[in-house]
């Protein structure tokens, strides 16, 4: 895969009408990589298995939930294999949510809201990094976000594309020619197996994490696990 000149990437932006869900698979892969803990380009076939649940109407956090006590019960029973594909998971998710669904009945169909979005938007305006350029200005816009969560998701995803065309206008040519030579060498045993539109759609969505990551960049979004870090570190 040949690197691209860096005013290729610009604009670096991933967004279409299908941006909801991108963003659903987007904090699945997240979750999934942090819970393995080992990097992974999740495939194709992957893909599939995030667009089932959500057009199932699993949610999120529910998902999430369910491949963390998936990964739970495996390092009980001392389990070493690493799981290398969210197909992997497939069928304990949609088990636990058929579950619920059982359970719950007609009530499970009322809106939710299970979580507190103001909380929320407080860990991510802490996750952004202090010497970030205009990093005041941001975090105030994060706090400023009302609505409902629907509102407030596509607000935070125009400001997350902003932070990461900020973060790709900082990076030199040199560092785009590293950063696309990493990415290419993670892809190399795809180039094969999957078709070029795929593999390419694989390599944004891996670009873009990769410098999110480098950048020390939170993922402005309610449903990422940026945003749970208060609650887990025992804040409000």
């Amino acid at each position: 895969m040949a690197a691209l000149p860096p005013e290729a990437h610009r604009p670096i932006v991933v967004r279409d009408v299908e941006s909801e869900e991108l963003r659903y698979f987007q904090a699945l892969e997240e979750a999934f990589i942090r819970l393995r803990g080992a990097p992974l380009l999740l495939s194709p076939a992957d893909w599939q298995v995030a667009q089932r649940w959500r057009s199932r109407g699993i949610p999120l956090d529910f998902a999430i939930a369910s491949l963390a006590e998936l990964f739970a019960r495996r390092r009980d029973r001392g389990v070493e294999d690493r799981v290398s594909s969210l197909r992997y998971c497939a069928r304990a998710v949609e088990s636990a949510w058929k579950r619920a669904e059982e359970l719950a009945g007609p009530v499970r169909r009322a809106p939710a809201t299970a979580f507190d979005a103001k909380s929320r938007l407080r860990s991510l305006a802490d996750a952004v990094p202090q010497g970030w350029p205009r990093a005041d200005g941001l975090v105030e816009q994060i706090l400023a976000l009302e609505g409902d969560a629907a509102r407030i998701e596509a607000q935070l995803a125009v400001l997350d594309d902003r932070m990461l065309a900020v973060a790709g206008a900082r990076l030199t040519a040199a560092e785009w020619a590293e950063l696309d030579a990493w990415v290419a060498a993670r892809l190399e045993p795809l180039a094969e197996r999957f078709a070029p539109d795929d593999v390419a759609r694989a390599a944004a969505r891996l670009r873009l994490r990769e410098m999110r990551r480098r950048a020390g960049l939170p993922l402005l979004s309610l449903f990422s696990l940026d945003a749970e870090r208060l609650k887990e570190e025992g804040g409000e």
